[in-house]
């Protein structure tokens, strides 16, 4: 694939790495998490906080693992909290994948800073946080946002700090708010997931932008449901894998349209922002795909899927075309196709999407990917993707969206 710059796409530099150090850390067992706190040492407000941790286990075995800070964004002088996990130990409202070559405890870990410095900041939002439930047993925080200022929010970020009765940091934790846009008046829920039992102290910390709203709220009826099974995770876990599409019926292309999900009569069991689409492209008037794990509750096996809210933005309309798509094979869930631009122009494909039926027809199967290229005119690309299913397949489909493009030198 050549490097190219879609046409319209305006791109914002951001400035070099900001100055943010560690400041505290502390191992919490012998297989982590690590916690901790960094600072920013600089003289300018830093943005997208993270720490990074190289971790080794006791047969000298290497792991990565990265996690965001609490806050995201800090002032000269501020400090963020930090939890990092081995990976596959993550809080258990996500699907754990334990890494397969077996790391042996006690573990070791390097713990460094990455932020950088941008125009595009956020401020310390006016937003209320009612806790409304915790549940010990499942390690959660349910908890409802209400902006009661007289300003809108765009990307509202929310996270909180598990503490002991003394003060001391037992671990941290972030919360997807979706939809992304909280307008004055406006109230919504998150969900925040400890490995502790949340039984302790908890800090809620939201940040936001303002110029609110850029984005178009859809109806949730636009999106169908089409087929689901339960699976479960590496620890025993049990989901829903849901397989469903959304119709964009707004007369416009959208692109990064998300959904939130949850299963009926239990709003802490969800899903929020869900990428919906074929990469980034959602065109006017076509069917495109969405993919998700709902964790179930004790006793359900088969929910009914409650779409809370989707967004997305909306674009130039046309923004895409669909390119020819042949050699088609599914050989399980791999599916592998070949594209191919006929035209005398270069395109930048923005979205593919892999689709599984059965042999009435149905939908069991989706995949999206986004891997930004370009594609000459007369040429051909082969692609794939593994596709995950509710039951047997025995056909798939390829759609792929390209833009007008140009190539960057």
């Amino acid at each position: 694939m050549k490097r190219i710059a879609t046409i319209g796409m305006m791109l914002s530099a951001l400035s070099l790495f900001a100055a943010t150090c560690v400041t505290a850390t502390r191992q919490n067992a012998r297989d982590g998490p690590w916690v901790g706190e960094v600072l920013n040492t600089g003289r300018g407000v830093v943005s997208d906080s993270k720490v990074h941790a190289d971790i080794t286990d006791a047969a000298g075995a290497r792991f990565q693992a990265s996690a965001r800070t609490c806050p995201e964004q800090l002032a000269p002088g501020e400090k963020a909290t930090y939890t990092v996990y081995m990976p596959g130990r993550e809080p258990t409202g996500y699907p754990r994948i334990i890494p397969t070559d077996g790391p042996i405890p006690p573990f070791s870990a390097v713990i460094r800073t990455e932020s950088i410095d941008h125009d595009d900041r956020a401020v310390a939002a006016d937003i209320r946080v009612r806790l409304l439930e915790r549940n010990l047993v499942r390690g959660y925080a349910y908890v409802e946002l209400s902006n009661d200022s007289n300003v809108d929010y765009r990307d509202v970020k929310l996270c909180a700090n598990l503490r002991a009765p003394d003060g001391t940091l037992i671990e941290t934790a972030h919360a997807g708010v979706f939809p992304w846009d909280l307008r004055r008046g406006a109230r919504t829920t998150a969900i925040l997931y400890f490995n502790a039992a949340p039984a302790g102290q908890l800090e809620f910390v939201t940040q936001a932008k303002l110029d609110c709203c850029g984005t178009t709220t859809l109806d949730p009826d636009d999106f169908h449901v089409e087929s689901r099974r339960e699976v479960t995770d590496a620890t025993g876990r049990r989901f829903a894998l849901v397989v469903g599409q959304f119709e964009n019926t707004t007369g416009r292309d959208l692109y990064s349209v998300h959904l939130g999900a949850q299963v009926a009569g239990s709003p802490a069991d969800r899903a929020d922002e869900v990428p919906v689409g074929c990469g980034i492209a959602a065109p006017a008037g076509e069917l495109v795909p969405a993919t998700f794990l709902l964790p179930l509750p004790d006793g359900v096996a088969a929910p009914d899927v409650v779409i809370s809210g989707i967004q997305g933005f909306p674009g130039n309309t046309p923004s895409w075309r669909s390119l020819p798509v042949s050699h088609v094979q599914l050989n399980g869930n791999r599916v592998t196709a070949t594209v191919s631009n006929p035209d005398d122009r270069f395109y930048n494909i923005d979205g593919s999407c892999f689709l599984l039926r059965d042999g009435n027809g149905q939908l069991v199967g989706a995949a999206s990917t986004f891997a930004p290229g370009g594609i000459d005119a007369g040429e051909s690309a082969g692609i794939s993707a593994i596709v995950p299913s509710t039951r047997q397949a025995v056909r798939a489909e390829v759609i792929v969206y390209a833009a007008l493009a140009i190539r960057v030198p």
